[in-house]
């Protein structure tokens, strides 16, 4: 900056909902003009620049603009004018105004706007329902393709803020980088397992045709998957398959696969198996952030399928016997083995889930009055803008209690 420049004035800046939603993207996605909003040539030798953006859009909304989708930004746009439409009436209290709205002053970020305009639009109360009628304001939108309204819970705006990206730059295709299938042979019944994984992260789960039968593809985690099928007495011969419709993030889809890229092969035997199939698990080891209800199933008709949770093995003595999908809510390893009189019992399957459960924190308690000197009785109530939390105190909070009924004691 030359060293005559003094004083630099900004001014012509349009602010309302369309570009607070702007301003919004562009703070939570870290967005970064193109060009300055102020430039000064080294030569400037007046001390007080001004720039002046009266009809014309600000370097941050053209960023935003040239980034993210137009449908993007409308709906954010309409949640944030119902956030901003309660906010600014003079009929709905302040007290109320705190306890729905997260942050009155400031809105920050997508997941700001999201929780206050969800709490706007369950809300029950009069004066709030009155002013969404009379302004027209939104109560449902949709973004990332996910509608947000009165049902919406927290991890689903967590999801949907996460979700939201920028326009498509990216136009190289998504590839396989690893592909393997096991086993090397199956008898009738058994399972053929193809695992592969992507070189990037991809929007949708790809499909894997085995023997000419869709197979179950599941997510093991980051960008690895499992694709699994149960033989039938029709399959013999070599195992074939393929690796289809699979796209990434900006929407460039892959080319179809039919080999491995190890060399290894699955030949099947249309032959009763000689041991009892290994039980199967109808979620894959991986990570998860929620919790998760695993089924165990084997392809030996009447055999009995005992698992252990503990790390300890299971045999036909040893585990719980299984009659329901098990609930995993923590980071647990499942082990399971099958069982049949007069047959070899099976090889042992093992999963393991860890379980990172998303929380999220309740907003900070807030009083109606501020600390200070009162001439009348004051009542003052605690709120959260966090729906249905529970505020709880201890004796220090009970000791703030009392110091800050003292300050409201009326001044005699």
């Amino acid at each position: 900056m030359p060293s005559a420049v003094k004083n630099i004035v900004v001014k012509g800046i349009t602010i309302n909902a369309e570009t607070t939603a702007k301003a919004i993207l562009a703070i939570e996605k870290n967005v970064v003009p193109t060009f300055p909003f102020v430039s000064v040539s080294s030569a400037q030798t007046d001390p007080n620049v001004t720039v002046d953006y009266t009809g014309q859009k600000s370097p941050v909304e053209s960023a935003v603009e040239s980034k993210f989708s137009t449908s993007t930004i409308d709906e954010l746009e309409k949640a944030v004018e119902t956030v901003c439409g309660i906010v600014k009436s003079s009929s709905v209290s302040s007290t109320l105004k705190n306890s729905i709205v997260t942050a009155t002053n400031s809105l920050m970020s997508v997941s700001q706007v999201l929780t206050s305009f969800v709490n706007i639009s369950k809300s029950s109360d009069s004066s709030v329902t009155s002013v969404i009628n009379s302004k027209y304001l939104s109560t449902s939108v949709k973004l990332s393709n996910t509608t947000i309204n009165s049902q919406t819970g927290d991890n689903t705006i967590v999801t949907v803020t996460n979700d939201i990206v920028a326009l498509k730059t990216d136009y190289k295709a998504p590839t396989l980088t690893s592909v393997s299938i096991s086993p090397v042979s199956v008898h009738t019944g058994e399972y053929i397992t193809v695992t592969f994984t992507a070189s990037e992260a991809l929007a949708n789960i790809p499909t894997v045709v085995i023997l000419g039968r869709n197979a179950l593809v599941t997510k093991i985690s980051g960008n690895s998957y499992n694709a699994v099928l149960q033989t039938t007495l029709s399959d013999s011969g070599t195992v074939a398959f393929s690796i289809s419709s699979y796209i990434d993030l900006a929407g460039n889809a892959g080319g179809t696969v039919t080999a491995t890229t190890d060399g290894s092969t699955c030949w099947a035997r249309a032959t009763a198996p000689t041991n009892v199939v290994t039980p199967i698990f109808s979620i894959s080891s991986g990570t998860y952030s929620e919790a998760q209800t695993v089924t165990i199933t084997t392809a030996t008709a009447g055999a009995t399928i005992r698992y252990t949770l503990d790390g300890s093995t299971p045999s036909a003595t040893n585990g719980t016997v299984y009659s329901a999908p098990i609930t995993i809510s923590s980071t647990t390893t499942i082990k399971a083995i099958a069982t049949k009189a007069n047959v070899t019992n099976s090889d042992i399957a093992s999963a393991t889930y860890t379980i990172n459960l998303v929380t999220l924190q309740a907003a900070a308690p807030e009083f109606s009055h501020t600390a200070g000197t009162y001439t009348s009785t004051q009542s003052v109530s605690i709120t959260s803008a966090t729906a249905g939390a529970t505020i709880t105190g201890t004796r220090s909070m009970a000791a703030l209690l009392r110091r800050l009924t003292e300050r409201f004691i009326p001044h005699p």
